[in-house]
């Protein structure tokens, strides 16, 4: 069974562009765009039988028109070509409001078969040309409903933050016992894992503020491969075991990732046997440079002048 995995695309991201002439779009959107476009075009040659993609569609809960529509159109390539679609609601997408339907609610009610939206915590089976897979998927565990209780109104961010942690670890714990050993089954969430790098910096996610997961409460016995949204940084935190995986985003979001290369993941499972092998490859797609040039000034030079020299010696 063949499966891309995906994440933060992060539409909206507008930084450092310009409005293209030929279409009137951002360039920088664009940019996500093509890298999207780019990996639906390789799904669509492979033939895959499941994409998956773990969170944060746009870059805030309000998505334009435009940015919508370019998203849908990548998203509907998939669907029309018999692929089913498995979407994890991020929190980017999510609008924090009670009643405000989340930026990737649409797909919900598509007359169309194939689109299987996670906004809360669920176990589903889908039908591949492969046959069935089980997919537990876990969006971004939101606070604010929680707040509304009286019992936990005065807790502290950190306080909260491992509360839902717990919850949300007992949770996929739940659904792992209901897992069939003897299909393919992958754990799909848009989470923060402890040991996980943050795009930018060699800081762990300790920030207090996001709930933490350890790896250990991921990569459970029943699932051949646990796809994770979030952190832009592609990592794989449990080298030795079931693969816990970050995709990363498909395009640099700043220059704090600069150095980073961006793509996607293509997963095979192998469930021919008694024993199911996973294995995966990360594939790497073409992004816009950034260069962060450093200038040391004299003061009795023309400064500009000074700063296009620089410039002229790169690309």
């Amino acid at each position: 069974m063949r499966i891309f995995h995906s994440a933060d695309i992060h539409f909206g991201v507008e930084n450092y562009g310009s409005i293209d002439p030929k279409t009137g779009i951002h360039t920088r959107l664009l940019d996500f765009s093509d890298n999207l476009g780019r990996m639906v075009d390789c799904a669509l040659e492979e033939k895959i039988d499941l994409f998956l993609f773990c969170g944060d569609a746009y870059k805030t809960a309000f998505p334009t028109p435009t940015q919508q529509k370019l998203f849908a159109q990548h998203m509907l390539r998939l669907q029309a070509a018999g692929i089913p679609v498995v979407i994890i609601v991020g929190n980017h997408d999510h609008p924090l409001s009670f009643g405000k339907a989340h930026a990737l609610d649409v797909f919900s009610y598509l007359p169309v078969n194939g689109f299987y939206v996670f906004s809360k915590p669920d176990l589903v089976i889908i039908q591949t040309q492969s046959g069935p897979i089980q997919v537990v998927g876990i969006p971004w565990p939101t606070r604010n409903f929680l707040l509304a209780s009286q019992e936990h109104r005065f807790k502290t961010h950190a306080e909260i933050a491992a509360y839902i942690s717990d919850k949300v670890g007992t949770i996929i714990q739940s659904f792992a016992q209901q897992v069939d050993t003897k299909i393919p089954a992958v754990l799909a969430g848009h989470l923060t894992v402890s040991s996980g790098i943050f795009s930018g910096s060699e800081k762990c996610a300790v920030y207090g503020t996001d709930p933490i997961f350890l790896p250990s409460q991921l990569a459970l016995e029943p699932f051949d491969y646990v796809a994770l949204g979030h952190l832009h940084r592609h990592q794989n935190l449990n080298k030795n075991g079931i693969p816990v995986v970050y995709s990363g985003s498909l395009e640099r979001v700043d220059f704090g990732e600069r150095k980073e290369t961006k793509g996607f993941c293509s997963i095979a499972i192998d469930f021919q046997d008694a024993h199911k092998k996973t294995s995966y490859q990360f594939k790497e797609l073409p992004t816009r440079p950034m260069i962060q040039i450093e200038a040391f000034l004299s003061a009795d030079k023309d400064q500009t002048g000074q700063l296009i020299t620089e410039i002229e010696k790169h690309d």
